[in-house]
């Protein structure tokens, strides 16, 4: 695992991190086999992939926030209830939820990193 999250930090920042990030860690139930260092080092590198990213670019890191958020076993991995009407557009879900999730699970990493880093 830190040769991975070597190769997915060795990305430039935003998209190409991110799509690493998802590519190499999408790994299902597998993730829950994962030793303490090799679980801290898998959050570290996404929380920081979605650091990455600027306010008005959040939404893409949605699928990053919802892969931390399985890691961690979060209800609903991050998002918001996507049945609000403010989350309701034309052609399905609005950008603000997918911005949303990503700012619900960078305001638990700052209440919680300290957590992540002891375990």
């Amino acid at each position: 695992m830190p040769l991975a999250v070597e190769i997915i930090l060795s990305h430039n920042k935003g998209m190409p991190r991110n799509q690493a990030f998802n590519f190499t860690i999408n790994q299902g139930n597998r993730l829950f086999s994962l030793s303490d260092k090799n679980r801290r080092l898998v959050l570290a590198a996404g929380f920081e992939v979605l650091k990455d990213w600027t306010e008005s670019e959040l939404q893409h890191g949605y699928f990053v926030a919802t892969q931390l958020g399985f890691i961690l076993k979060i209800r609903d991995e991050f998002a918001p209830n996507q049945k609000a009407r403010k989350y309701q557009g034309e052609h399905g879900l609005t950008d603000e939820f997918f911005i949303d999730t990503v700012k619900n699970a960078l305001r638990w990493h700052a209440k919680n990193e300290k957590d992540i880093e002891s375990n």
